[in-house]
């Protein structure tokens, strides 16, 4: 109980630092400009001028969620705990009478805070302009995109803190933080493919439902499209799971993976950070 106090202040450091360095307000901005954009593209594509419906915005966006949140969660994280160590402020909240594993807590709750901040305000937002002059049609789907792009925001962030908790340079962490998100965004897929040419049926879905756990992207991927139905849209292995997901347990269970990318990793970091000597 000691530590709840110095974890909610670095929380509200880290939180207030997002705020002075602007990046909250822009990305939201971004976050909310795109919305706006792709609801009116949508429409513009059937030959109608306006704005879309939350459905059509929601599909839309999902790839941009899958690409931007995880960048920018890694970046974040990267930068507030390596960067911060070469720089020097991390050698000085280090010599403070709290536990390592109270900085990384304390550092995840207000990057944590600040992701969430600006998902919910950007497309917030856009959200409203698109239900006043777009119909509030499926607002549910949307709200869902959101909740569950702040969730993949969430894993990314623990990723990202330990990797920079392992890592000795800011270099370093960034080169396995870019590495990361170029495999579980742009190259896991490409895995997905060729393993079905190569398996087929009951193993095939058995080894896809491995490798599904195994990114959160796909988590994430999977998760909105069995709400928005559009399963043939995206990804293959969102295609072949698609129909043994479906319902109330399905969605509970994807819920539960995704919860655990954002737990296990966490802890990870702070075990890491509390083995390693970050002032040498």
């Amino acid at each position: 109980m000691r530590q709840i106090r110095p974890m909610l202040a670095i929380a509200r450091r880290e939180l207030m630092e997002a705020v002075r360095s602007r990046w909250l307000v822009l990305a939201g901005g971004l976050f909310g400009l795109l919305a706006l954009a792709l609801s009116v593209m949508g429409m513009r594509s059937v030959g109608v001028a306006g704005f879309g419906g939350f459905s059509r915005t929601a599909i839309g966006l999902l790839n941009l969620v899958l690409y931007l949140v995880p960048l920018m969660a890694l970046l974040l994280a990267i930068n507030s705990m390596a960067a911060e160590r070469e720089e020097g402020p991390l050698e000085v909240l280090l010599a403070q009478p709290i536990t390592r594993r109270t900085v990384v807590f304390g550092k995840f709750a207000g990057l944590a805070a600040a992701i969430g901040a600006a998902l919910c305000g950007g497309f917030g937002v856009a959200g409203l302009a698109i239900g006043m002059l777009g119909g509030a049609a499926d607002a549910g789907g949307y709200a869902l995109l959101v909740l569950r792009a702040i969730g993949l925001g969430l894993a990314f962030l623990s990723l990202g803190l330990w990797i920079a908790s392992a890592a000795s340079s800011r270099l370093r962490a960034l080169t396995w933080g870019l590495l990361l998100w170029f495999t579980t965004v742009l190259l896991y897929d490409l895995l997905i493919v060729g393993l079905t040419a190569v398996l087929g049926g009951t193993s095939l879905r058995a080894v896809l439902g491995l490798l599904l756990a195994a990114n959160p992207v796909d988590l994430m991927r999977v998760a909105t499209l069995i709400h928005l139905g559009g399963a043939d849209s995206f990804g293959l292995s969102a295609q072949a799971l698609i129909g043994f997901l479906r319902g109330p347990a399905g969605s509970a269970v994807l819920s539960v993976a995704l919860l655990a990318w954002i737990i296990l990793p966490l802890l990870g970091a702070a075990r890491t950070f509390t083995r390693r000597d970050f002032r040498a």
